[in-house]
């Protein structure tokens, strides 16, 4: 399912993105300026960065070092020290053109492709607000050539669709592994989808939706979020899958599952969805909504330091116990220290940085 979680953050990244990028060119045009251009790269950066920063700096300097010892990292003890020799890769957001096995916290690869990917959407964007058709037909063509990219992947190395099957077939193979899990080429169809459908939520605002197509495309969206999710684990217990199949499940359900996304998000942003938009709207989402990039980063630190107080050899003994003794602490400590991080770095830098924006 983290298939599908990744690619519901991007289609999300996409979405507003372009929803408040439009906003503010119509409000003032400061969007197409070469000022405009310059703060729309460092409101990014300011944004991410510090907290991203502290993370990594304290993952590699402090929290690895004085890992070495505990028992369930002790066989790893003598490997180097990816965190140092790849540092700057890090820094630079470039950590998903790394191997999986040579990236220092690995699951911020997500973070590199969404940060180049926001790095390349200008082009679009301009064109979505001055050349609306020329915009939407280069972000079809876009997706289009995203999808043949993936077609061809999985035909040419007879990939599954599972992960680990897909891990077991690679062997470490990153000529393959680095370009089919980490690349801009496979993820901008779905960040695409999102841009599309800020566009869309921008300029076809509706006060009402006949109710009869709003509950039809409703089902329809919630089947095919089923199916596709269903499909997948069908898949994740068989080690054989026709490669046609692969390729049209690997290349085409992340479209019907973006389609699906944007149409619960139009509806209940035009009035509909009833208790689903009653849900997303509960204004106790606000505080744990400031608190998810923060147990983002910190989430991985702090499951592994839940593991390295077992003294005993990892084992599954089942979901009711592993939720009970694993997920639950895990949960908890991983928003008890995100709310840490944020009022200690995240907060005050971005405090810091609305003074200066202000004064200047």
């Amino acid at each position: 399912s983290s298939f599908f979680a990744v690619d519901t953050f991007f289609f999300i990244s996409g979405l507003l993105l372009t929803y408040i990028w439009l906003k503010f060119h119509r409000v003032d045009g400061m969007t197409s300026t070469a000022r405009g251009s310059i703060m729309f790269y460092i409101h990014r950066l300011a944004r991410l960065t510090p907290l991203y920063y502290f993370v990594l700096l304290y993952y590699t300097f402090i929290f690895l070092p004085n890992r070495l010892d505990v028992p369930y990292i002790m066989n790893d003890r003598f490997k180097e020290d990816l965190c140092r020799v790849h540092l700057w890769q890090s820094l630079a957001y470039l950590t998903n053109l790394l191997p999986a096995d040579d990236q220092c916290l690995s699951f911020t690869w997500y973070l590199s492709v969404d940060i180049q990917l926001f790095a390349l959407s200008p082009f679009l964007l301009i064109l979505l607000a001055t050349k609306p058709r020329k915009g939407v037909m280069a972000c079809f063509t876009g997706i289009a050539a995203s999808t043949a990219y993936n077609f061809y992947l999985v035909y040419k190395h007879n990939l599954p669709a599972k992960i680990a099957m897909l891990q077991r077939q690679m062997n470490g193979n990153s000529l393959v592994q680095t370009p089919y899990f980490f690349s801009c080429n496979r993820k901008s169809r779905i960040y695409l989808l999102g841009m599309l459908s800020g566009f869309i939520l921008r300029n076809y605002r509706r006060d009402r939706i006949n109710p009869l197509i709003d509950s039809t495309l409703w089902l329809l969206s919630f089947a095919s979020l089923v199916l596709i999710y269903f499909n997948f684990s069908l898949y994740s217990h068989t080690d054989t899958i026709p490669i046609h199949l692969s390729a049209k499940f690997s290349s085409f359900a992340r479209i019907f599952w973006g389609l699906a996304l944007f149409w619960i998000i139009f509806s209940t942003h035009n009035g509909g969805g009833g208790p689903i938009r009653s849900l997303l709207s509960w204004s106790g989402w606000s505080i744990p909504s400031r608190l998810t990039y923060s147990t983002y980063l910190l989430h991985v630190i702090t499951i592994k330091w839940l593991f390295d107080q077992n003294t005993l050899a990892p084992r599954f003994v089942g979901f009711l116990y592993e939720s009970i003794t694993l997920g639950i602490p895990s949960i908890v400590l991983s928003f008890s220290t995100a709310a840490i991080a944020h009022l200690i770095v995240e907060k005050p830098f971005a405090n810091l940085y609305a003074l200066i924006i202000r004064t200047n």
